[in-house]
């Protein structure tokens, strides 16, 4: 019964090592999932500024295209811009980029 006793004891010891070494291995895995959560927010967060940036920049381009095929237009009209109104286009075109741009 004493040799039971002590091989029961000496099970015991070796799952309590166990159990500690478990508990220490838990709260590592859980401060890794909190840096990790912690990293994804930042990558969410910088996910979101460059979507923002890429919108921005596809206006921008749509803006300098605009800009371009009226100035082409202005060109080809040797001056006459006035009357057509390209200029007045121009100035709406430039007017909206600067409205977008302010308000990203």
């Amino acid at each position: 019964l004493q040799r039971d006793n002590k091989q029961l004891k000496k099970k015991c010891d070796r799952l309590e090592e166990e159990k500690e070494l478990w508990a220490e291995e838990k709260e590592r895995l859980e401060e890794e999932n909190e840096r990790l959560g912690q990293k994804n927010e930042r990558l969410e967060e910088e996910n979101e500024r460059l979507a923002q940036d890429k919108q921005r920049s596809k206006r921008n381009i749509s803006a300098i295209v605009t800009l371009a095929l009226c100035a082409e237009q202005e060109a080809g009209n040797g001056g006459t811009t006035v009357a057509t109104g390209t200029s007045s286009t121009m100035r709406d075109v430039t007017m909206q980029t600067n409205n977008n741009s302010d308000a990203t």
